[in-house]
């Protein structure tokens, strides 16, 4: 892929290598447009459900983005409309253009939930888990990017009122996996900051209520009160090394 040609606006082909078949469509920008496909499809939520079932039929390694047109973005939709009807792709759904603008619209996120729900339950062959594994390993393409202020609040408004985790409890085995991931990392000076401002501004910390409705368990309490009393006993052998000195 031509990743120069990728910051221009244009018409892409995704095409099947083993049958042939392909998907045409149009973008103002192709980079965005290519992002938006492969993530979709990866996430198994793609709103073009014959192009979702040969991905997962096929593989991802089987599929191949491509430019085959750059123009001006006022001719997308226009130039997308003759390569529909020329090639007659198999994968579009639509045999009309759409003309590109690379906005995820609701009757798409629809689809995609649909789609979704149709696939839900399936199991992904432990061959695909490996290829995605090693497919995001050195992913640098957010690397050394800042986020808008804009983003962020969009962000921020989009998960207000967010409960999606509400009432869930993470299993043992997951609790356990989380915590010799954890264990011995070394968060930088800039970082605990970053966390104990984010702490202090939050709800609980400003109603000094952080543990509110929480009970621990023996185990937790055994936990800590050792922790307490190793942290007591280095202290006071450190005061008894300072006053022999």
């Amino acid at each position: 892929m031509n990743y120069t040609m990728l910051n221009n606006s244009g018409i892409y082909k995704i095409q099947n290598s083993i049958t042939g078949d392909f998907y045409i469509g149009s973008a103002v920008s192709l980079r965005g447009r290519i992002a938006v496909h492969q993530s979709l499809l990866i996430r198994n939520i793609h709103y073009n459900i014959h192009l979702q079932r040969a991905w997962n039929k096929y593989g991802e390694e089987n599929f191949e983005f491509k430019t085959i047109l750059i123009c001006d973005r006022d001719n997308v939709k226009k130039y997308e409309q003759v390569f529909l009807d020329v090639l007659s792709p198999g994968y579009n759904i639509s045999p009309n253009a759409t003309g590109g603008s690379g906005v995820v619209t609701q009757k798409m996120r629809d689809a995609a939930r649909r789609n979704g729900l149709a696939l839900k339950g399936r199991k992904k062959p432990k061959s695909y888990i490996v290829k995605l594994s090693k497919r995001m390993m050195g992913n640098t393409l957010s690397l050394g990017r800042r986020m808008s202020k804009e983003n962020k609040e969009r962000l921020r408004k989009r998960n207000l009122g967010n409960t999606y985790f509400e009432g869930k409890e993470h299993t043992d085995k997951w609790k356990e996996y989380m915590s010799k991931k954890l264990k011995g990392r070394v968060f930088s000076e800039e970082t605990k900051k970053k966390m104990s401002d984010s702490a202090k501004g939050s709800e609980r910390m400003k109603n000094n209520n952080l543990f509110a409705g929480h009970v621990h368990s023996e185990e937790s309490k055994n936990k800590m009160r050792v922790t307490l009393k190793n942290t007591l006993a280095r202290k006071k052998a450190e005061e008894e090394g300072s006053h022999a000195r």
